[in-house]
Order: structure tokens, then C-alpha cells, then sequence
């Protein structure tokens, strides 16, 4: 009888663990959803935010200058290839590279250009370009998709920590019943 008595306080105790593991596993899936959930809403809601990091769209008016003059922009970090410029008087746009040259850092932390062309002189101009970092943007954009991934990633071993889990309560349960490592004659193992 007290064999008997071992067993069902054995029995007991598996119940008891398998009870833990499908109120475990319900908790980590429940979490997992309000995660992933939670974390859509809230890229859906600063996804155009996140999309307008580094790409201010800047227009700065000028009077034009004689040859050899020079003119600075208010910001230092001008996205490659974006700068416009115009002459506004007669409503045509300028090449950077005609009418304009030594484009290099200025005194004031903006962007100089040395006028090279007489057309100019006196004329309404005005630069167009995109200011700042893309590079800020690119690497946010990233961020969420890496953690998009990573909760991804751990959703699909889910089934197979479970399954580990499992094996382990089994495994605890028959080596519990045939009192594995006791101390009675005849255990065959």
C-alpha cells in the first residue's frame, strides 16, 4: 500500500505540472499576440513620423550674385543630389554645376557657393533641397523590423520549447513510477 500511496503522490504532482504548462504556454501566447499587436498599432500610428526623420524639404530665397561671389546655405547636411537652385526673376532653374562651383562648408556651419556666371547678379534665386540625416531614418526603419523579426522568430520555437517541456514531465512521470535510483532490490535499472 505505500507503494501505491508514492504513486499517486507522484501522479498528483504531474498533474500539476502539466496544468502549469498549459497555463504557461497560454500566458507566453497571450503575450506574444499583445505584443506583436501592440507594437503594429503603434508603428502604424508614427509610421509617417519615422518616414519624415531626415527628410526636411527646405527652400531658402537669395539675391544672385556677380562672378566669383559667393553665397551660403543656412544647413550643413544637404542630401546628395537634391539641391535645386532657380532663378525665380526669370523662372528657370540653374545647373549646380554651370553656373555655380566650390561648393564647400561656409563660415556660418552652411554650405558656400561660389557664383562663376555674370547672368545672375541682382536676380531672385532661391535653393531647394533635403536637409538632414536619412541615415537616422534608415536605422529606425530597421529597428522595428528587427524586432518584427525576433518576435517572429521566437513565436516559431514556441511549439518546440513546448514539446521539450512535455517530454520532460513525461519522461519525470514514468521514471517517477518505476522509482528510478531507489534503494530496492530489483530495480532493473
Amino acid at each position: 500500500m505505500q507503494i501505491l500511496k508514492q504513486k499517486k503522490a507522484q501522479a498528483a504532482a504531474a498533474v500539476g505540472n502539466i496544468i502549469t504548462l498549459i497555463v504557461g504556454v497560454g500566458i507566453a501566447v497571450l503575450v506574444m499576440i499583445f505584443v506583436g499587436s501592440l507594437g503594429g498599432n503603434v508603428y502604424s500610428e508614427l509610421e509617417t513620423d519615422i518616414a519624415a526623420i531626415g527628410a526636411n524639404n527646405l527652400t531658402e530665397t537669395f539675391t544672385g550674385v556677380t562672378l566669383n561671389q559667393s553665397i551660403e546655405l543656412a544647413h550643413w547636411f544637404i542630401q546628395t543630389d537634391t539641391l535645386l537652385i532657380d532663378d525665380t526673376t526669370n523662372g528657370t532653374a540653374l545647373s549646380l554645376t554651370a553656373q555655380f562651383n566650390n561648393l564647400t562648408y561656409g563660415d556660418n556651419g552652411g554650405y558656400s557657393l561660389t557664383m562663376n556666371d555674370t547672368l545672375y547678379g541682382g536676380a531672385d534665386m532661391q535653393f531647394t533641397y533635403l536637409w538632414g540625416n536619412a541615415d537616422v531614418r534608415t536605422s529606425v526603419q530597421d529597428g522595428v523590423v528587427a524586432g518584427f523579426s525576433g518576435l517572429e522568430q521566437t513565436g516559431d520555437f514556441l511549439p518546440i520549447i513546448v514539446l521539450a517541456v512535455v517530454i520532460a514531465l513525461v519522461l519525470a512521470l514514468v521514471l517517477g513510477f518505476t522509482n528510478f535510483g531507489g534503494t530496492r532490490a530489483g530495480n532493473a535499472l
